[in-house]
Order: structure tokens, then C-alpha cells, then sequence
């Protein structure tokens, strides 16, 4: 089986290829007497026989090849690691395999320890990835250690590695993962130092926090800062931080002990200069300038890290991709903002522009409005990529913690802990659901709705009102009540619509925090509440933005109304032209003809995807492209979608299945077909072109597979 485990003082420069970048420098360390937490390297020899002796390997492969990684979108990249991760959690070791690991892993036993990443690709002269691999700080006893041993290497394929797959030459063959075990250091006051200033050469720069590292390294403890001449030695400047909180040890893990405003790090000019000397020796052991993290303990330094400093290019998409990960207490105050500040301001911008009669105002006022309300969606869109798309981290981040708690076979069953009724979708479903049952029981109140005549003023505002909350073209459409109607109709047809009961939910919400005790049932209490309220906003926000876009819409089919005859067709008409002939009605419309050529697109007998929610149903598709399109939904169908917007979710009580191009747990369709208990594939390439209304589909939640029977 190879050497499985070499002590860290053992490492030589050629052991790299199995023990990564990160031990071997550590390992270089050791032996030129610099002082380094003692521990092990569990090397890549351990990792390939782990995949070459169980079955994980073959389900690794099929979850690699479900979607190109370039048509991927952020949630998928989640989901998939997030699947990747629940298989090495629920593999077990070969029994000779585990035994050779704990019989060197025993020597450890007594101590917390800290659990690190080395992987091949990480810490080189080229190339250093920071944060992209996990490591886990305070494991103790060996059953805990052989635990995160597995999600360490999991990690080899976390999202965050996804997005650098090419520089990290991510393959399934040749990439492997080395894991370090060593004593965890109580750190009292703990930084990292860039031995030479990335943007001055002639600059050390040096920032530190009280306490353990992890502190700063999320973000949530801001640093000290001090920068040091190279050629002296000597300190140049020193910026404090305020702070009220540091990173200490927990009875797992770390957590953050409030310190008032006592949250000087302690760090004297003896100490700054004692690393800056450290950090030099080692930059000229290593022939570049380094990165290296440090923690102080009881006034003796030890080096936890040393990587190159380097850079790597990032995309505009990548850099925002790496925002989204947040730290628990950064979420917390995320969603403060959030409830506090931002819904409230969505709901007030809709409401003064929903205030606004248009039908009154002149065709120049009207072409401003429409100018005004593009600019105020715009600002709104921001908001939603700055701050609402991290905040769905939260659910990612209680996931994270359950699965690694639980081992469920289902990577996606924490999601049964976070599902909530408060959701504005399923509230307004519920709406139609009790006009449903109403007229079930009156048959001249289930006429009025069938023929679009409702007479019962008590039921027409309340569809107003329904049809007043949703969001775009179908926001206070007439017609959009008509098609309520239609949707209604069918709803009354199917006879039993109440939801099934989540009778497990409290069962597995006991059962997770069951497993905490002491200060950390509380914390997991707060985390359950973050992700529950991450998960229902996924949906609300996106609602209430809609609303904001539905305003747009309104006054963009007014100023169609009004220009009505320069065209017989205007439905496509952008809206810079609409405002152009508001203001100019003798400006001159350019139509181009677009050749629509016939075109059969090759029909796939099978469509792999993500399995989103379990479950098989066959159904007739229905293809839809248009949210008006969704009005000739018919119950026991299966809709086929580019994307689900919260808006479009009042037919799932009538789909037997929910198949969408996009891909992963967090987006609607998804939460919406795990709301109704709904068989549900995500991440269909070209999902709507190669399905046609009218096909027979098989969905296979279990699988992620859809099979289509051309029906025509």
C-alpha cells in the first residue's frame, strides 16, 4: 500500500509528490529548526487506495460527467460538491486500511489537533490557493480525526477548486490529496506575514489578531497592521482595528468569545520584529517571498504555514464567485440587513410605483416613468447579487455542518429540517388552494371561475389581490385572472390538495441537536434559524423583486398601448424604442427579419442531470417557455423549464414532475418540488430545447435522469 503515514520531521524535499506542497514546506521547517506544531502527513498513497478499493470512485465519476463544468452556475458548483462530500462521508475505509492509518493516528489521541489540506496542486513556486481546500481546527479523538481525514479529502473537490480546475489540473486520475494531523497551538495572539509587500518590494507587512487565526482568516476579527523596512528590519507604520470579539477553542471546533473593548492583540515591536526576522530566514530558505501564518503561545512563535506568494489571475466571475462564501457570524449580520433594511425597501419601492396611475400621466412623463423604473430595477438587481445571493450561503453553511454531524445517505436532506410554509409562494398557492376547495363545495361559484365571469366580489378582489403580489408580465394582468382561473379549475379536478405533512422534519430537527451540548446547542440553534430563514428568503426575495420588474412591465405595456399603430406587432419591442416614440412619434422603427430556419434537434433517449428530489413520474411534458404559457398547464404533466422563477410555482400542485436547464439544490425549482413532493432533475443542458410539449418524459429524482419518448 505504499508509506501511508510519514511524521512531519521526516518529510524530504521528494517526498512532495505524496505529501503536497504544504507539508513539505512545513517538513523543511522542522528540520532547520524553526519551531512547527508536531504532527503527520497521511499521504496521497492513502487517498488513491481509498478510491481504488471502494466503490466511490465509479459514483465520483458519474457525478463529474452529469453537466460540463463551464455551463455550470454557482449552484451547482454547491450542489455538486456538496454530493462529492456526502460520498466520502458515508465510504468506509477498508478494514486493514483504516487499521494501518490509526495505528500511526493513535500517537495523536490525546490532544485537539488540527486537520489540514496538502494537496498536490496548492503552495508551489507557481502557484498558491489559499482557502480553496478545507481544513478543520480542534478535532479530537481518532474517530473524529478519521472523519475529517475523509472530508479533507473531499475537499480535493470542493466548489472552490471547481473554479480553478484548469490551474489546478483537477482530474479525476491524477489529482490526489495529502491531509496533516497535527497538535492544535492555543494561539494568544496569532497573523500572518507577507515577507515581502505584494505592492512594495521594499515592505514587510505583518497583521495580526487576539487569539486563534481562524478569526481573521474568515473575515470576522479585523486585524492589526504593521509594515516593516526589509533592508532594517525596523517598524514603519502600525494601523490599529477595533474589535470586540476573538477566536478561542471550543469544546469542538473554535467560537467567538466576546472581549469587549479589551481587544488589543498584545503584539510589542519585540514581537513584529521577531516574525519579520523568522518570515526573512524562511523567504531566503525557500528562494521567494512567502506568505506564512504564525501564532504565539505562551511567547513562543510557531510557524503554522508557508506558501509562495503568488498570483493568480481572476476573473470577474471567479473574484464574486469567492465573495459568496461567508462566515457564520457575517451571515448573521447579513440577514439583519436584510429583514431590517433591505425587504422592507423592496416592498416600499413597489408599492409607490404600483401608486402611480399611468393611464394619467402624458406620453413624456410616461417615457420618464419607464426610464425611472428601469434604473430603480437595475439598482434592485445589485442588491440581489451583493447582498441576497451570499445570504443564500446560509443554507449551504447549515448543510455543511448537518451532513458532517449526520452522515445522511441524502445530501440534501438537511433541507427537510429548513422547510418552512412562511414562504410567499406557498402562501399564495395556499390562497388558491382555498378558493379551490370553495368551489368544489358551490358549483355556481366553480362555473363563474371555469367561464372567467366571477361575480362574487369577495372572490374576484381576492384573486386581484393575488394576482397585485405576483411579479413580472403577469403582475395585474386581467388575463392573468382568467388563467388563474383555469389553473383553479383543474385544482378542483384533483380532489385531495393538501400538502403531506412534513411529520419528519421535528424528528430530524431533535436529532441534529441532540448531538451538541453545552454552549454549542445554541449556536446550532442560531445556525437552524440562519438556515431557515436563508431558505425561505431564496424564494420571498426573488418575489418581491419581480414585483419591482412587474411595475416596469406595467408601464412598458402602457407605452405599447399608446404606440399601438406603428406596428401590429410590438410584444418584443425593446424598451428604448418605446420611449423613443413616446417622445418622437415620427421616429421610424427598423424591424429585422430574422430567418427561421426548421430545425429537428437530436433527440436524446436519455438526459442526465441532478438529482434534485427523489422520486419517479412519467407525464406528458409541457414545455414552457412564456409565463403565459403556464396557463395551459394540465394536471399530471411534467414542466419543462429554463428556469422557475417563484412567480411561476402556483401549477406545481398540479405537475407530476419538475425538469429546468439550471442546476442545483437552491434554486426554485428545486425548493418548490421539495415543498409539493414533487420527482424533480435540475441541471438539464438545453432542457426545452431538446423536450417538446407533448413527449413522454420519465423524471428519475433518484438519478438525476429524464427520459423522453418522442409522442409525435
Amino acid at each position: 500500500m505504499g508509506e501511508l503515514v510519514i511524521s512531519l520531521d521526516s518529510i524530504q524535499e521528494e517526498d512532495r509528490g505524496r505529501c503536497g506542497g504544504k507539508a513539505t514546506s512545513l517538513g523543511s521547517l522542522v528540520q532547520r529548526g524553526f519551531r512547527v506544531p508536531l504532527g503527520l502527513c497521511v499521504t496521497t498513497d492513502a487517498y488513491r487506495e481509498f478510491l481504488r478499493r471502494t466503490p466511490i470512485k465509479g459514483k465520483m465519476t458519474l457525478e463529474l460527467s452529469r453537466k460540463i463544468f463551464e455551463e455550470m452556475r454557482w449552484e451547482e458548483m454547491w450542489d455538486l460538491s456538496l454530493r462529492m462530500k456526502t460520498l466520502f462521508l458515508n465510504t468506509a475505509l477498508p478494514g486493514d486500511l483504516e487499521k494501518a492509518l490509526l495505528q500511526k493516528l493513535n500517537t495523536l489521541e490525546a490532544d485537539p489537533v488540527v486537520v489540514r489540506s496538502s494537496s498536490l496542486a496548492e503552495d508551489s513556486s507557481s502557484t498558491s490557493f489559499a482557502g480553496v481546500h478545507d481544513s478543520f481546527v480542534n478535532v479530537q479523538g481518532t474517530s473524529k480525526i478519521m472523519d475529517h481525514l475523509r472530508m479533507v479529502w473531499a475537499s480535493l473537490w470542493s466548489d472552490r477548486a471547481f473554479l480553478y480546475r484548469r490551474e489546478l489540473e483537477l482530474d479525476l486520475e491524477s489529482s490526489a490529496m495529502a491531509v496533516l494531523v497535527q497538535k492544535m497551538v492555543k494561539g494568544e495572539r496569532s497573523g500572518v506575514i507577507f515577507s515581502r509587500d505584494p505592492d512594495d518590494e521594499n515592505l514587510a507587512m505583518l497583521e495580526a489578531v487576539p487569539g486563534m487565526n481562524q478569526g481573521m482568516v474568515d473575515g470576522t476579527v479585523p486585524p492589526d497592521r504593521w509594515t516593516i523596512n526589509r533592508s532594517s528590519g525596523e517598524i514603519v507604520s502600525f494601523t490599529p482595528s477595533s474589535r470586540d470579539k476573538m477566536a478561542v477553542p471550543a469544546s469542538e471546533g473554535i467560537e467567538y468569545r466576546n472581549i469587549g473593548d479589551k481587544g488589543a492583540v498584545n503584539m510589542s515591536d519585540e514581537d513584529v520584529k521577531e516574525v519579520f526576522q523568522r518570515a526573512y530566514s524562511i523567504e531566503r530558505l525557500f528562494k521567494a517571498p512567502q506568505d506564512i501564518e504564525f501564532t504565539f503561545d505562551d511567547h513562543e512563535l510557531f510557524i503554522l504555514q508557508s506558501r509562495p506568494i503568488t498570483t493568480i489571475t481572476e476573473d470577474g466571475q471567479r473574484a464574486w464567485y469567492r465573495t459568496l462564501r461567508r462566515s457564520f457570524d457575517n451571515l448573521i449580520a447579513l440577514k439583519e440587513k436584510i429583514e431590517g433594511e433591505i425587504l422592507p425597501d423592496m416592498i416600499d419601492e413597489s408599492r409607490k410605483l404600483e401608486s402611480i396611475d399611468l393611464a394619467i400621466i402624458s406620453d413624456e412623463e410616461l417615457a420618464g416613468e419607464i426610464e425611472n423604473r428601469k434604473a430603480i430595477l437595475d439598482s434592485w438587481e445589485e442588491v440581489y447579487k451583493d447582498d441576497l445571493i451570499p445570504f443564500a450561503h446560509g443554507m449551504r453553511l447549515f448543510g455543511e455542518v448537518y451532513n458532517a454531524t449526520m452522515k445522511p445517505k441524502d445530501p440534501h436532506q438537511f433541507l427537510e429540517v429548513l422547510a418552512s410554509d412562511d414562504m410567499l409562494s406557498i402562501q399564495r398557492n395556499k390562497a388558491l388552494v382555498g378558493i379551490a376547495k370553495r368551489a368544489a363545495q358551490d358549483e355556481e361559484l366553480l362555473k363563474q371561475i371555469r367561464y372567467g365571469r366571477v361575480e362574487d366580489s369577495s372572490l374576484r378582489e381576492e384573486m386581484e389581490l393575488i394576482v397585485k403580489n405576483m411579479g413580472g408580465r403577469l403582475r395585474g394582468s386581467s388575463s392573468t385572472i382568467e388563467g388563474l382561473g383555469r389553473i383553479i379549475v383543474q385544482m378542483v379536478e384533483i380532489g385531495d390538495l393538501d400538502r403531506e405533512e412534513r411529520v419528519r422534519a421535528d424528528e430530524l430537527e431533535n436529532q441534529f441537536l441532540a448531538e451538541f451540548s453545552g454552549n454549542e446547542v445554541e449556536r446550532a440553534k442560531k445556525l437552524l434559524d440562519l438556515g431557515r430563514t436563508s431558505y425561505r428568503l431564496r424564494d420571498d426575495d426573488n418575489i418581491l423583486l419581480g414585483r419591482i420588474e412587474g411595475e416596469l412591465e406595467r408601464s412598458k405595456v402602457e407605452g405599447i398601448s399608446r404606440i399601438a399603430d406603428k406596428s401590429p406587432d410590438l410584444k418584443s419591442i425593446p424598451l428604448t424604442s418605446i420611449i423613443g416614440l413616446l417622445r418622437n412619434p415620427e421616429m421610424e422603427l427598423e424591424f429585422n427579419e430574422e430567418k427561421v430556419e426548421s430545425e429537428q434537434h437530436l433527440k436524446s433517449r436519455q438526459l442526465v442531470g441532478q438529482p434534485a428530489i427523489k422520486g419517479i413520474a412519467t407525464g406528458r411534458a409541457r414545455v414552457v417557455i412564456d409565463e403565459e404559457q403556464l396557463f395551459d398547464f394540465k394536471r399530471g404533466e411534467v414542466l419543462v423549464c429554463d428556469s422557475l422563477d417563484p412567480n411561476m410555482t402556483f401549477v406545481a400542485p398540479l405537475c407530476s414532475a419538475i425538469v429546468e436547464r439550471r442546476g442545483g439544490m437552491l434554486i426554485h425549482g428545486a425548493i418548490i418540488a421539495r415543498e409539493y413532493g414533487i420527482p424533480c432533475v435540475t441541471g438539464i443542458p438545453d432542457a426545452t430545447e431538446v423536450i417538446e410539449t407533448g413527449d413522454k418524459v420519465t423524471v428519475d429524482g433518484f438519478l438525476g435522469i429524464v427520459t423522453v419518448d418522442r409522442m409525435k
